[in-house]
């Protein structure tokens, strides 16, 4: 059971698979149902490193959390089973499973060739469903379990949808510590128009602080524009690119009060992109934020704000170029 990760941002899908050296069982009893959820809490046994972390005594149900370290010293199970590395949700804990299904293909059935975007979808599609906003507005990422071509071929259909928050501070992730299904409000980002972010890379832009504009910063909130109509069908990745691009672009000519001929200055639209699943969760939304950069510095440090003309670059060196 492989689990995969997707990070949106740039136009760039990042996603990575992780697997521990213990093959995953295959499945020999029914998994939980996509409208399961626990009404007991299980068994939380103390993690032991000598201990294989997954038995098939225990499919992680909808509303399990669980505690990796936020260091991320324990890694990522390759199989969504067993109790050892359950926490409660009244804990600090680092992941926490919001959806589970068992597909309904025969033994029999080919692998299919679409099954991890058509489990994304699910996963996005569920997201909005039980946090009330779609994934787009959430500080948490999305990670999906689903069965390899080997796997699939034993008997197994189980898969599971979890979230987790990056962590802004140099570690792999940040504790949640309260459940996201129960408190969806505390894991909802919300950033206003003129709001001014420190970060120090782009993928963190959702966990990181937002600080007066006349301090030190990185990124500046511009707008926001609504991508097609709600009927519209989803138009691929290359288009959603495009629209959110040249959108975020007249955004800035608009908000900027002083000139940018001269200036680094280059938009982001945040979250993107969006895969068919997210956007038929009904998410048309993009953030757009002002922020500059050189090939060879990277992100520059700015402060003061665009919108009212007071934007001013520390460390300015324009000869290296506008990163691309």
């Amino acid at each position: 059971m492989r689990a995969v990760v997707v990070a949106s941002v740039l136009a760039l899908v990042a996603t990575g698979c992780f697997a521990a050296t213990e093959s995953s069982p295959s499945l020999t009893e029914p998994a939980p149902s996509s409208s399961t959820t626990t009404t007991e809490a299980p068994i939380v046994v103390p993690f032991d490193p000598d201990v294989p972390f997954f038995d098939e005594d225990y499919l992680w149900s909808v509303g399990d959390c669980v505690d990796l370290g936020t260091s991320g010293e324990i890694d990522l199970p390759h199989a969504p089973y067993g109790s050892r590395l359950l926490a409660e949700c009244t804990e600090p804990h680092t992941h926490e499973v919001y959806f589970t299904a068992t597909l309904s293909e025969d033994a029999d059935a080919p692998f299919p060739d679409d099954l991890n975007s058509r489990l994304w979808d699910i996963c996005y599609i569920e997201f909005a469903e039980v946090m009330g906003f779609s994934s787009s507005d959430a500080t948490l990422n999305l990670l999906l379990y689903l069965p390899d071509s080997d796997e699939w071929a034993s008997g197994e259909r189980y898969h599971a949808c979890v979230v987790y928050q990056e962590a802004a501070d140099g570690e792999a992730y940040a504790h949640l510590f309260a459940s996201a299904i129960a408190d969806p409000a505390t894991y909802r980002w919300q950033v206003s128009v003129g709001s001014c972010l420190d970060a120090d890379e782009l993928l963190l832009l959702q966990v990181s602080s937002i600080v007066a504009c006349d301090e030190e910063h990185t990124f500046e909130m511009i707008g926001e524009v609504s991508l097609g109509a709600e009927d519209a069908d989803y138009p691929g990745v290359e288009a959603i690119d495009l629209e959110a691009t040249e959108a975020c672009d007249s955004l800035l000519i608009d908000y900027a009060a002083q000139p940018l001929d001269d200036l680094p200055v280059l938009t982001l639209g945040q979250p993107f992109p969006f895969i068919e699943g997210e956007w038929d969760s009904g998410q048309r939304t993009v953030r757009c934020f002002a922020f500059t950069a050189t090939q060879n510095q990277g992100l520059l440090t700015v402060t003061g704000s665009l919108g009212d003309g007071t934007f001013d670059i520390i460390f300015e060196d324009l000869d290296d170029g506008i990163q691309a």
